[in-house]
C-alpha cells in the first residue's frame, strides 16, 4: 500500500514538471 501511495503522489508531480518544462520551452 505504501508503494501505491508513493506512485499516486509521484504521478502529479511528474505531470506538473512536464507542464512547467513545456511552458518554459
Amino acid at each position: 500500500m505504501l508503494a501505491g501511495m508513493q506512485v499516486a503522489t509521484c504521478i502529479p508531480v511528474v505531470r506538473s514538471r512536464r507542464l512547467h518544462l513545456g511552458d518554459k520551452a
